[in-house]
């Protein structure tokens, strides 16, 4: 088993307690703005990656591209390092990883974009995001 990503989400805001336990707050694909080029606060990515518990006490890289509708990457890439836990909870149980990244971008031009999630140089999942020009809605 390789390492593999659980689950992602992005958010308004994330925190987690020791390597597992998430807090995720205002999850979101989608963000409407008054007009492009947008700078947005940042925006939280959380994954969950597990892997076979031969991988206990392993690091790994992680590098987050966001692409356009072209797919042209835009920004720079963000990267991240996590080790995952030195003994998996259960004999035979993978081991798992909580990793939170924030991103700042700024997106130029409305429609969908792909945050694109490589481990240890190898593409691992993605998130869709959009962007949308028009009234903010309500809270």
């Amino acid at each position: 088993m390789q390492v593999n990503i659980e689950s992602i989400i992005l958010s308004e805001y994330a925190s987690y307690v020791g390597t597992t336990r998430l807090t995720i707050v205002g999850t979101m694909n989608k963000a409407t703005v008054p007009s492009v080029p947008v700078r947005l606060p940042p925006i939280y990515m959380s994954l969950v990656i597990q892997a076979h518990p031969d991988q206990a006490g392993t690091r790994h890289e992680i590098e987050v591209r966001l692409l356009n509708q072209r797919r042209e990457q835009v920004g720079q890439t963000m990267k991240a390092s996590f080790d995952f836990l030195v003994e998996p909870p259960l004999p035979g149980m993978p081991v798992r990883q909580s990793q939170i990244i924030p991103i700042v971008a700024e997106f130029a031009e409305e429609g969908p974009y792909a945050y694109e999630v490589f481990i240890d140089g190898t593409y691992s999942a993605s998130a869709n995001f959009y962007v949308q020009v028009g009234q903010q809605e309500e809270a």
